[in-house]
């Protein structure tokens, strides 16, 4: 596996060259967890060779001396940890040959132009991209969330939902096949590929829940629509029209889900269920189960333990 490291995850929103100040060391450092997370759960599941900065020799280059180096003796010691377990990644990564010919991309320039990443890193990238494609190996990159670039906060009412906008890269050159080059920032993005659209929160067949989170198909086209605003909130949309929505206060350990199909809402007896959460705490039951339900519907409830698959 080959795995692209973008170079917003060594940046921060309010940067200055005088020093880095906490909340930016902070911002950092939750990238990097993320990031070495990825690289230990595509080791959990026997991928090929990771390759942290590969292709042209130039990216992972330009990537130690521009952002990495100047970074490392301001951050603090938690910081600078996560950075070296990603640089011996880098140091041992294997380079491949450099690309000839000429090559299309897809997405590519919308994440890493000038206004989205600022520092040229266009042309490297985009030579470690083609590179990878004339390789034939799968390749991954792991990206920073940065709002306006690749999401869009959606929250309102009190209801938070973050849409993903960018989750694939694809290049094309001649002597290889299109490459498809997941975008991932979590490592239940590669136990859960469509996650990297949505909350990574909502249960997954994968999860082994009861009452999954049904993803649309081509979930991953930025064309595909993944929300919509449902009893006056953002909501998730599934492949059977179900609504996920973030509770408003506090009940951060499970989605209220706003059901559509009428034979479901007639088996079960309710047309809106609150649903176990993903990273609930044991306590509060197993994820993509009934996690309560409220005083006033129990009398209505017919199937206390509703099941549905994908």
């Amino acid at each position: 596996m080959l795995v692209i490291l973008d170079p917003e995850l060594f940046r921060a929103a309010g940067l200055g060259g005088a020093g880095i100040g906490q909340q930016a060391d902070l911002q950092i450092r939750g990238r990097l967890l993320l990031a070495n997370s990825v690289l230990r759960a595509l080791d959990g599941v026997s991928l090929p060779e990771i390759v942290a900065g590969v292709g042209a020799p130039a990216l992972w280059e330009k990537l130690y001396r521009e952002r990495i180096r100047p970074l490392r003796a301001g951050v603090q010691r938690e910081t600078r940890i996560e950075i070296d377990r990603l640089v011996e990644r880098g140091r041992t990564g294997r380079c491949l040959e450099r690309p000839v010919g000429t090559a299309r991309y897809y997405g590519v320039e919308r994440m890493f132009n000038e206004t989205a990443s600022p520092g040229g890193w266009l042309p490297a990238i985009e030579q470690a991209l083609a590179a990878c494609a004339l390789s034939t190996e799968p390749a991954c990159a792991i990206m920073a969330r940065v709002q306006g670039r690749n999401v869009v906060d959606r929250s309102s009412n009190g209801v938070a939902l973050v849409e993903v906008t960018q989750c694939r890269l694809y290049v094309q050159i001649r002597g290889a096949r299109q490459l498809d080059i997941a975008c991932v920032s979590r490592a239940r993005h590669i136990s859960v590929p469509w996650t990297a659209r949505f909350d990574v929160g909502l249960p997954a067949t994968e999860d082994g829940a009861r009452c999954p989170f049904c993803p649309p198909a081509a979930w991953w086209k930025r064309v595909t629509q993944t929300w919509k605003t449902h009893a006056a909130r953002p909501c998730w949309m599934d492949a059977h029209g179900n609504a996920w929505a973030r509770p408003r206060a506090g009940g951060e350990y499970h989605w209220d889900v706003y059901l559509t199909d009428q034979n479901r809402i007639q088996s079960i007896g309710l047309d809106q269920l609150n649903i176990t959460s993903v990273g609930a705490p044991p306590s509060e039951g197993v994820p993509g189960s009934l996690h309560h339900v409220p005083a006033d519907k129990r009398a209505a409830l017919k199937n206390p333990n509703p099941r549905w698959r994908c």
